[in-house]
């Protein structure tokens, strides 16, 4: 079944009028989202007082949250106390802060995810991370160790001091950093947003139900009050030294400026008189320092006429011995030139005979794989007078028959085709010749 419209009217007659005012817009939420939701039996009750739908509807004017969403807000919210507590210094503060996690640790995660989404959760865990990774900004600390005559501030305990790292949750920033102020004041304005909210939420359950404080809404409700009240003495703490600070340090500086205006009266006296005394001493270092420069004179021309002629005897005896160092130097260089000559020379003449033995090697080598092979080529059947290389080839291959004979191995008739050869040649027959050399060749090699 649904409510009905008089239903409304009566429920909005028992709210007193001087929460009217706040609650009107909340009010007409959470009735129309009540207005579409369903009944239970009148027997499924919990804790015996009141009927499942009452304690949803709280909850139901807002979008419900992913689990993660929930998880991720409740340890932004675990830290967040967590830092409150490093930062309560008074007994009371420290009371309410430790009612604040005892109220957090017993709620069910049904009463987390509903306080859940009773934030700007996006804002919330923004301002949270930001709050506690404020890293507070460098200031020019005052010296602790002003001149004599000059007075300290009087901070009565609220000595100036540089804060922490962002995970030490202790109170070490005197005055207040403004970036953990200026985050904090973004936190107290979500929290107070919650806060509102959920008393409107409680309010208007108890109003509905006629239920007490112990209504889960109503739990709620207390613990988004504390969240505020823990962010607010939070803040105040903070800033407590704040005007402490600014106070003493304008009492000091007024104070000191006379002390300054003293001694900066008493440094002009006493420098008139310096200024007198320098001025007297300024006329007796010019007379000693122009009857100096005098003497000085008349002893640097004689030094210098002196190092003069010095200078010249031993340059003099530098040029002499310059010139026969150069002499020995020139005739030993053409020496050591002149048989380095002689060795190129030698080593020339040995580098080409070399290459003539290899060339004529390599060119032998040649021929004799050709006649081994048995291959006839152009050039070996020409004379050395047409260019080619007929008569290397014949006397290769008399060589070859004369080492094989001296060596006591058998040439199997080679010299008859070497004299055939030699005939042809006599005639001219060049092609004959290189034919009959050949067989005379592997003949003798068989």
């Amino acid at each position: 079944m649904t409510f009905a419209l008089k239903t409304l009217f009566t429920i909005a007659g028992r709210i007193p009028m001087k929460t009217i005012g706040r609650q009107f817009l909340t009010l007409t939420l959470i009735l129309a989202a009540l207005a579409v939701s369903s009944v239970r039996p009148a027997h499924a009750q919990i804790n015996g007082s009141a009927p499942p739908h009452a304690r949803r509807r709280a909850s139901s004017a807002s979008p419900m949250l992913s689990a993660t969403d929930v998880q991720t807000f409740q340890t932004n919210l675990t830290n967040l106390v967590t830092w409150f507590q490093g930062v309560a210094v008074t007994p009371t503060q420290q009371a309410t802060v430790a009612d604040l996690q005892t109220e957090l640790s017993n709620l069910t995660s049904d009463q987390m995810t509903q306080l859940a989404n009773n934030f700007d959760t996006n804002a919330f865990n923004t301002a949270v991370t930001s709050l506690l990774n404020v890293v507070p900004a460098q200031s020019v600390l005052p010296p602790t160790d002003p001149p004599a005559d000059l007075k300290n501030p009087d901070y009565m305990g609220c000595t100036p001091q540089m804060g922490g790292a962002p995970d030490v949750f202790t109170l070490t920033t005197v005055p207040s950093d403004p970036n953990t102020i200026y985050v904090l004041e973004q936190l107290t304005y979500i929290l107070q947003a919650t806060q509102i909210l959920s008393d409107d939420l409680c309010s208007m359950q108890t109003v509905i139900a006629g239920e007490g404080s112990n209504v889960p809404v109503c739990i709620i409700a207390i613990v988004a009050d504390q969240l505020k009240a823990a962010s607010d003495f939070t803040k105040q703490t903070l800033m407590f030294c704040d005007s402490n600070v600014a106070s003493a340090q304008t009492q000091t500086a007024w104070q000191n400026t006379i002390v300054i205006d003293t001694d900066i009266q008493k440094l002009a006296d006493a420098t008139t008189n310096q200024f007198s005394q320098t001025a007297n001493l300024v006329n007796t270092v010019a007379a000693n320092i122009t009857s100096n420069s005098t003497a000085v004179d008349v002893d640097i021309a004689n030094r210098v006429s002196a190092i003069d002629s010095d200078l010249a005897n031993r340059i003099s005896i530098v040029d002499a011995d310059v010139i026969n160092k150069s002499t020995a130097v020139e005739a030993d260089l053409n020496n050591h030139l002149n048989s380095v000559d002689n060795d190129i020379l030698t080593r020339d003449t040995q580098i080409d005979n070399e290459i003539s033995t290899f060339q004529t090697l390599e060119v032998r080598m040649q021929i004799e794989a050709n006649l081994a092979a048995g291959r006839t080529i152009g050039l070996f059947e020409v004379p050395v007078a047409d260019g080619g290389y007929l008569e290397t080839v014949r006397s290769i291959v008399n060589d070859t028959i004369g080492k094989l004979t001296a060596a006591g191995m058998t040439i199997n008739g080679a010299t008859k085709y070497l004299a055939l050869g030699d005939t042809a040649y006599a005639s001219k027959l060049y092609k004959t010749a290189y034919a009959d050399y050949l067989t005379a060749y592997t003949t003798a090699v068989k």
